[in-house]
């Protein structure tokens, strides 16, 4: 990854999107995300598994909800987006 950035999962103009069922690790932190919603209406993140990220799932200007994910070793699990339960 070196001095930028790391994204195993992003999406950007996805309205609509569904992002569910994925494995997503790291072997260090950084400045890393699991799944980054840039934009968009209505995205979905849903039955995700996330391991060593500096950010697990991250909504910037994107609209949306997630359920159902695990994250371990992340440092910031969730960001912005609406929590709908069950996540760890």
């Amino acid at each position: 990854m070196g001095s930028g950035s790391g994204f195993a999962i992003e999406v950007e103009q996805a309205s609509g999107a569904v992002i569910e069922k994925n494995r997503m690790g790291n072997s260090a932190s950084g400045t890393t995300y699991g799944v980054e919603a840039a934009s968009g209406n209505d995205l979905m993140v849903v039955s995700n598994r996330i391991v060593i990220m500096g950010f697990g799932i991250f909504y910037d200007t994107a609209t949306g909800k997630y359920r159902r994910n695990l994250a371990s070793g992340v440092a910031v699990r969730y960001t912005g987006g609406t929590d709908a339960g069950a996540n760890h």
